[in-house]
């Protein structure tokens, strides 16, 4: 992984993994050649896959802008994949992030190790390696909870990351806990593509250390998630 993009690595690491494929998709630099030819070969076969990780990103610039207008100062990145072009803390540094707090976590240990060594002479922002799958572990986590305080409102950003959950891995009960863990005044981000399975090829696993889901899903009930009703936007 090189300023190029793209860098000779060991078998270890030649498998695609989610974050590689989605930097590669929003032509970004942060990818293995191996990751490129997955995006390549899904955009192929849906020609709005590009676009819609863009669409995505864009979300996202736009929410965060609502949240710090809002006051909002912690934040939590669930899935933040790499630190790509247009990541979460540049977005942040736009609206000044003098007062802002961010925890950046996924899956991936080589993404986790990736965010913390990007962001090291920045001690507002930390990354961890944590299962969205294992909330209590997640939530107690000595360095998220030393950086974020959970008495105040946080922002939790679920940007483009539940598709890669399964039914059985009930991402509205994940949700649901994430929830009830924050206090009033706080928000879930949340969007997720509605790419049909059967129209591109089997998405890359989560970590190049995790085996691939079962499968991708295109439904998501948010239903109940949150008091007084929802409102929610497919990409």
């Amino acid at each position: 992984m090189t300023g190029t993009g793209y860098s000779t690595v060991d078998t270890e690491f030649a498998g695609p993994c989610a974050a590689g494929v989605w930097d590669a998709l929003l032509d970004g630099l942060t990818h293995f050649r191996v990751d490129q030819q997955v995006a390549d070969a899904l955009a192929a076969a849906d020609p709005n896959l590009v676009w819609c990780a863009r669409e995505h990103r864009h979300f996202l610039r736009r929410a965060l802008a609502y949240l710090r207008a809002q006051g909002i100062r912690q934040f939590v990145d669930l899935g933040c994949g790499l630190s790509t072009r247009g990541n979460v803390a540049e977005m942040l540094d736009w609206h000044g992030r003098a007062d802002v707090r961010l925890v950046c976590v996924d899956i991936d240990p080589v993404v986790a190790m990736h965010v913390r060594l990007h962001h090291r002479d920045d001690p507002q922002i930390t990354a961890i390696q944590a299962d969205l799958r294992r909330p209590a572990q997640l939530l107690s986590n000595p360095t998220l909870l030393e950086a974020i305080d959970f008495g105040e409102p946080v922002a939790v950003l679920l940007v483009a990351v539940l598709q890669h959950l399964t039914d059985a891995e009930d991402p509205t009960a994940l949700i649901t806990r994430l929830r009830d863990a924050v206090v009033a005044g706080s928000h879930l981000v949340i969007s997720y593509p509605g790419i049909q399975p059967d129209r591109t090829p089997s998405w890359p696993r989560r970590s190049r250390r995790t085996q691939p889901p079962g499968r991708r899903e295109t439904r998501l009930t948010l239903n109940g998630c949150s008091p007084g009703g929802h409102r929610s936007s497919r990409a």
